[in-house]
């Protein structure tokens, strides 16, 4: 995804959040046909392959021939950044299962986009246990800058797009592209703030996008997984067929990202 640049190459930011859908039910509950219970999944809910758009490509009117779901970016590339182009984009993917997703980033200067229930919310984050003093105030800054990282996307998509909760899969880019601090831990802890997020406020979620090596250089670590863990993982760079074994943390790949199609990134489920 693109900076997204889009997905790895183009996505610079898009590599790309939780509580996943069954991808059948996801446009009955896009229309509001479903209760949030009818929709809730286990296994993964995508089959066959989709396609994944954004913002640098805002020019393509239809979707790709033979896709069987889209997953749409709602961001403009970084963190707290909207894509003027995703309604038509939605339009466009009308009849499909659609999945959305949101960029990340971490730096101390998004402290300033901290919302109020991310703020309100950390108390209950349970990930702190370790730290006093200093390294506990930073910590619980970076999981607030994630935690509102989501839930400006969610807002956004509610109030721009008129899709609310929760008509969808949701994914978190986490892209080297992207501003992210030397320090693994902070940035851990910004992506357990996404994960709180996606887990706590009804936006059926499906996990993280990013590549094995742009993952364990951001978590510094290939095999960490966010508290509360992911459900599935959406992999950039493995090639189909592909198998379902954790990549990202300990999620299940869902999704493999390779290739194109109708000159869209093609994204293809794993079983």
């Amino acid at each position: 995804m693109r900076t997204r640049s889009r997905k790895v190459a183009r996505r610079a930011s898009h590599l790309g959040a939780k509580g996943i859908l069954g991808i059948a039910a996801v446009t009955l509950a896009w229309l509001g046909l479903l209760p949030i219970s009818a929709i809730a999944a286990t296994s993964n809910p995508y089959s066959g392959t989709g396609y994944d758009v954004s913002y640098p490509n805002c020019t393509a009117s239809q979707p790709p021939s033979g896709a069987t779901f889209a997953l749409i970016g709602v961001g403009g590339g970084r963190a707290f950044t909207s894509n003027s182009c995703a309604g038509s984009e939605l339009k466009s993917a009308a009849g499909l299962p659609v999945s959305l997703y949101y960029n990340t980033g971490y730096a101390g200067s998004f402290a300033r986009q901290i919302d109020g229930t991310c703020l309100s919310d950390v108390s209950n984050a349970g990930v702190f246990s370790k730290l006093s003093g200093h390294k506990l105030s930073q910590a619980q800054q970076a999981w607030e800058i994630g935690c509102s990282e989501a839930s400006y996307a969610a807002t956004y998509a509610a109030s721009s797009l008129g899709v609310s909760n929760p008509p969808v899969s949701w994914w978190a880019d986490v892209e080297t592209g992207n501003s992210w601090s030397t320090n693994t831990s902070l940035n851990q802890f910004a992506l357990d703030g996404m994960s709180y997020f996606m887990s706590n406020n009804g936006n059926g979620v499906g996990g993280f996008y990013s590549s094995p090596s742009m993952w364990a250089k951001i978590a510094g670590n290939s095999s960490w997984n966010t508290t509360p863990a992911m459900s599935g993982s959406w992999v950039a760079g493995l090639q189909p067929p592909c198998s379902t074994s954790p990549v990202l943390g300990g999620a299940p790949t869902w999704l493999v990202q390779s290739g194109s199609i109708g000159g869209l990134d093609q994204d293809t489920a794993c079983s």
